[in-house]
C-alpha cells in the first residue's frame, strides 16, 4: 500500500507571486523589497491562520489594498473608485523636497530629526475628475488606532484636471477643518510610524463644517470638534456622520507609511520605576499648533 501525503501549500492572495517563502509582519517596515509588501497569505494546511508573505503588488486594485489592510469595511464603508497616481508633500526643510508618494510607500524619514507630520502639496489622478462640482481632500493618520488625526481640505473646484493642488490660501467656499485624538498617548520610542490613508471626494454641491447655525467660514480651519459631529473614532465619522454620508464613495485613494522620529501625538515613557509623561508631551502640544499653522 502506498502512503498518501499531503503538503502544506502558503501562497500569496489570487496565487500572485512571493518574493519567497519567509514570512512577514505588517506591522514592521521595510521587510520587503520594492514592489513586493506584507500581504496575508493562504495555508492550505490551516486555513484560518494569520501567514503574511512578501507578495507583489502590481496587479492589486485600490480596493484589495483597502480590504486587506482591514480599512474597508471596517472603518471606510466603501473603498475609493480608483487609486491615485502620486501624492506631493511639503519640502522636508528649506532645501529637501519630500520624494513622491504612491501606494504602498514606506517613507522614512529619520535623518530629519525634527519632522513629524506630512502635509499635502498636491495629487494627480489616474485619469482627470469631471470638470464641474466640488474635490475635497481628507488625509487621516493612523484612522484604525488611537491616537489619530484628520485633516480635511472642503470645496476645492473641480477643473477637470488631473493634478489637484492645494493652495496656501484658500478662496470663495474652500476651507478647512483638523482634529488631533490625543484621548491615548503613545508610548516613546526612537522612532514612530504612522499608516497615512489620503481619499478624495466630489461632490456636485458644497458642503459645510459645523452646524448649521454657525457655518463654517471660508479660508479658515475649523474647529475639530465640528468636524468629528460628536464622534471618537474615524469609524464613526464616515459611517455615522452627515459629512460621511454626504462625501460617499471616494473618487481616489492611497495608502503609505511614514516613519519618523518624532509624533505629533501626546507620548509617555514607561520607566522600570513608575510610567512618566514624557517631555515630548510638550513638543506634540507645540507641533499640532504648528501643523495646524502649516495647514492653514
Amino acid at each position: 500500500m502506498k502512503a498518501a501525503f499531503a503538503y502544506a501549500v502558503v501562497q500569496c492572495p489570487k496565487n500572485t507571486l512571493s518574493f519567497d517563502l519567509e514570512r512577514c509582519d505588517p506591522r514592521r517596515r521595510s521587510q520587503c523589497p520594492s514592489g513586493f509588501t506584507c500581504r496575508r497569505g493562504e495555508d492550505t494546511e490551516r486555513p484560518t491562520a494569520d501567514v503574511f508573505l512578501c507578495c507583489e503588488t502590481a496587479s492589486m486594485s485600490i480596493g484589495e489594498w483597502f480590504v486587506e489592510s482591514l480599512l474597508t469595511p471596517q472603518i471606510f464603508p466603501q473603498v475609493p473608485v480608483a487609486g491615485l497616481k502620486s501624492i506631493e508633500m511639503l519640502p522636508l526643510d528649506a532645501s529637501t523636497a519630500f520624494p513622491i508618494v504612491h501606494t504602498g510607500d514606506e517613507v522614512v524619514l529619520l535623518t530629519f530629526p525634527n519632522y513629524a507630520t506630512a502635509v499635502i502639496r498636491n495629487v494627480e489622478f489616474m485619469a482627470p475628475p469631471p470638470a464641474g462640482g466640488f474635490l475635497h481632500i481628507m488625509t487621516i493618520i493612523d484612522p484604525s488606532m488611537k491616537p489619530f488625526a484628520v485633516f480635511l481640505t472642503y470645496n476645492l473646484p473641480s477643473t477637470g484636471y488631473i493634478r489637484l493642488p492645494v493652495p496656501d490660501m484658500l478662496q470663495g467656499m474652500s476651507g478647512r477643518a483638523s482634529y488631533f485624538d490625543n484621548s491615548t498617548a503613545l508610548v516613546k520610542q526612537d522612532s514612530y510610524r504612522a499608516q497615512y490613508v489620503v481619499l478624495v471626494y466630489r461632490t456636485n454641491n458644497p458642503i459645510s463644517i459645523g452646524i448649521p447655525s454657525q457655518p463654517s467660514i471660508p479660508g479658515q480651519i475649523s474647529a475639530g470638534l465640528d468636524l468629528m459631529n460628536g464622534c471618537t473614532d474615524v469609524q464613526c465619522l464616515m459611517g455615522s456622520t452627515t459629512l460621511g454620508k454626504e462625501l460617499g464613495q471616494p473618487l481616489a485613494g492611497s495608502i503609505f507609511h511614514v516613519t519618523t522620529k518624532r509624533t505629533m501625538f501626546q507620548t509617555v515613557e514607561i520607566t522600570t520605576d513608575h510610567l512618566t509623561q514624557a517631555t515630548a508631551t510638550i513638543f506634540g502640544q507645540l507641533l499640532i499648533l504648528f501643523v495646524t499653522y502649516l495647514f492653514v
